[in-house]
């Protein structure tokens, strides 16, 4: 009989062993759920001010791009001027390079003249097909000299055109002198090929 009083009290503390056991789980379970409430209503309420943050930078950021909606079309307008003055840079940027060339047409002009002759002016246009006008005036002492000098030039093979534009004569002092303007045209410039 002892032994059956003795399993019985053996089972009152186990259920009261259990008793604790399942409180203090009900007590960690309710803890727990607490802990994660609290978690889940801090981030709310982080997102909640992170999303407030956000629009009213969002609205800052609206009002700065109205602000600066006048230079972005400025910007646009000066782009679109460089995008439409790039042609004419790259062709002034080649005749740049073809200073020498320039110089030497100068020198050969100058040294197919006649001892007779002189220049009064000389002038280079670049035209659109990538060659050179050349205009040049002067005074001879004859009309000879003036033909000697077209044929001289247009022996050079530089030119495709040398024409005479005037030819009449003048007075420098007692001496009469003739009065002459060409035009020459180029053959295309070889540096301006790409």
């Amino acid at each position: 009989m002892r032994e059956r009083k003795y399993l019985l009290l053996n089972l009152v503390a186990e259920r009261r062993r259990r008793a604790r056991l399942l409180e203090r789980r009900g007590r960690q379970m309710i803890w727990a759920s607490a802990f994660l409430l609290a978690i889940i209503i801090l981030y709310f309420l982080y997102s909640s001010i992170r999303i407030f943050t956000l629009q009213g930078d969002l609205k800052e950021l609206g009002l700065r791009a109205e602000e600066l909606a006048p230079l972005f079309q400025r910007a646009e307008a000066l782009q679109n001027e460089i995008n439409s003055l790039t042609p004419h840079l790259q062709y002034i940027q080649g005749l740049r390079q073809n200073v020498f060339i320039w110089q030497g047409l100068s020198l050969e002009i100058l040294r197919l003249l006649p001892s007779d002759a002189w220049l009064d002016n000389l002038s280079f246009t670049p035209t659109q097909a990538k060659n050179l006008q050349i205009s040049l005036s002067g005074k001879a002492f004859n009309y000879k000299s003036v033909g000697d000098y077209i044929l001289k030039l247009q022996g050079t093979g530089h030119y495709r055109a040398v024409s005479l534009k005037s030819a009449s004569l003048a007075k420098i002092g007692e001496r009469e002198v003739v009065q002459f303007q060409l035009e020459l045209q180029t053959s295309p410039i070889e540096g301006e090929r790409k």
